[in-house]
């Protein structure tokens, strides 16, 4: 998006803000003609936002849906579905919730723990004697917090081509069972959605059930979650949409391997009411069991990590609590954020992975709890902070598939690009670099990125500002190499400036 849109979308933010203030004020001009909705400010503020979200992350389709105290008081699909078909996405459409797969499949820990069947801090081999002994105790709330050293989706790990259908999640387990840890348990947080697959296993012999039997009929069936199941390839499933990967069909993959850490598909109806049964004073479950999902766990030497059992845990400046999840999966994103004490939940699911995370279902909040301008500005300065780097972003990512094809020779074609965030690796030219790392990138602000697999340093985003790219393991011609990209910031946009490739 070059500088002119972007005064543009500025320009028609001002004029919707404008817009609504007129109608508003008419409105109460008219109260004597029927009660107004309180929430229809809300309601406007959040289509438009939402309306120009999905134009600048070029999503397909998305659907929201907002509950308060338990109602649902705004839900609402956007784009499309199908494209092809011109199918309208509604907010009964079905999506891939990918990650949101986790809080979902904590509900099942939480009802087995309050039940007393499942005990969160013993060896997982009393549930699972499949699962390895390591030499170190493994407990189900290290796997829940993310501590337990269980390793994520390697950077060769074509996940995203798995063929094969599992239908039970202790035969799941071989995919990475025998793999050593990548650390002491309880050392230090390391995301793995093989570690929900272990908990899979874990809820499924502590309940006597099998695993997707136990989640239907104690989660999904008392909380009127109909729409909700599993992505099983080998059934239909009605209403659900179409997914996209950069504006192309996603190719179709099995995602029986990996159920509870991401193989899960629903509405935003749905996950409201999912995500309002975790409000004080829910019979779903127990208040020392929400206390328990909600709590930070530590490391061992006591550093918080922002993750109870499944939920990412977060508060505002003024103190106040917020839960929440993102699901970053081909062909779909999602979050599903709770604001307990304002009684608030916010949905959003769409059918490629759109950008959107916590800030933007933040900003949906932001109308609906009705705060000023002045009310939370780090939400407010952060939603537009973070347009704005998702419109260079954007840019970036153009610039990228612009200079792809200086990979098509020989050598460079082998080069494997590496990932050790988000769920897959690719081998370019196919896809240069993928979006979802450079949201972490831009999401950091001037904070580095720094992990095993790839190092990223990133000086600001204005003009003539740079962004390194190290690659430092690869495939192919270079062997085990390193690869360098400098991205420099021009007048029109992100543009590859520099490429180098050293042996080590």
């Amino acid at each position: 998006m070059n500088e002119k849109d972007r005064r543009l979308f500025w320009a028609s933010s001002i004029l919707v803000a404008v817009a609504t203030l007129t109608v508003s004020l008419a409105a109460l001009g008219c109260g004597q003609h029927g009660q107004e909705d309180p929430y229809d400010e809300a309601i406007e503020k959040s289509r438009a936002f939402v309306s120009r979200m999905r134009e600048v992350f070029k999503i397909p389709g998305l659907a929201v849906a907002v509950a308060i105290d338990g109602k649902i008081v705004w839900a609402e699909g956007f784009g499309y579905a199908d494209l092809e078909k011109k199918t309208p996405a509604t907010p009964q459409t079905v999506f891939r919730v990918g990650s949101v797969s986790k809080i979902l499949t904590a509900a099942a820990v939480a009802l087995l723990y309050e039940q007393g069947k499942l005990d969160l801090d013993v060896p997982v081999q009393q549930y699972v004697p499949e699962f390895p002994d390591k030499g170190q105790v493994i407990t189900t709330r290290q796997l829940a917090g993310h501590l337990a050293g269980i390793r994520h989706y390697n950077v060769d790990e074509p996940i995203y081509e798995r063929k094969k259908h599992y239908n039970d999640v202790i035969t799941a387990l071989e995919i990475f069972k025998d793999d050593p840890l990548l650390h002491p348990p309880g050392e230090k947080w390391w995301y793995s959605s093989y570690g929900w697959n272990l908990i899979s296993a874990v809820i499924q012999r502590a309940s006597g059930q099998p695993f997707l039997d136990y989640m239907r009929e104690h989660v999904f069936e008392p909380l009127d979650m109909y729409r909700t199941a599993p992505d099983d390839v080998t059934k239909e499933i009605s209403n659900r949409a179409t997914l996209y990967d950069e504006g192309e069909i996603a190719p179709v993959s099995d995602n029986s391997y990996v159920w509870a850490g991401g193989g899960f598909l629903s509405t935003v109806e749905d996950l409201v009411r999912f995500g309002s049964a975790h409000l004080p004073g829910s019979t779903f479950l127990k208040p020392g069991t929400l206390e328990l999902l909600f709590t930070n766990q530590k490391t061992n030497d006591g550093k918080p990590v922002r993750n109870g059992i499944g939920w990412m845990v977060n508060t505002f400046e003024n103190g106040n609590p917020f839960y929440y999840h993102v699901g970053l999966v081909l062909g779909g994103q999602s979050i599903l954020i709770v604001h307990p004490q304002e009684r608030l939940v916010v949905a959003m699911l769409a059918n490629e992975d759109g950008g959107f995370g916590e800030f933007e279902a933040n900003g949906i909040a932001w109308y609906f709890l009705g705060l000023n301008e002045t009310a939370w500005p780090e939400i407010t300065g952060e939603k537009e902070r973070r347009m704005k780097q998702r419109e260079s972003m954007s840019q970036l990512l153009s610039a990228l598939r612009a200079w792809k094809t200086g990979f098509e020779n020989a050598d460079l074609n082998s080069v494997m690009a590496t990932y050790s965030e988000n769920f897959k690796s690719e081998t370019w030219p196919n896809k240069l670099a993928m979006r979802r790392h450079f949201q972490k990138v831009f999401a950091s602000g001037n904070t580095d990125v720094d992990d095993e697999k790839i190092h990223v340093r990133r000086q600001g985003d204005e003009i003539g500002d740079l962004i390194y790219v190290e690659q430092i393991k690869t495939s192919g011609a270079f062997g085990n190499s390193a690869i360098r990209l400098t991205f420099t910031r021009e007048e029109s946009g992100w543009l590859i400036t520099n490429l180098e490739i050293a042996k080590p």
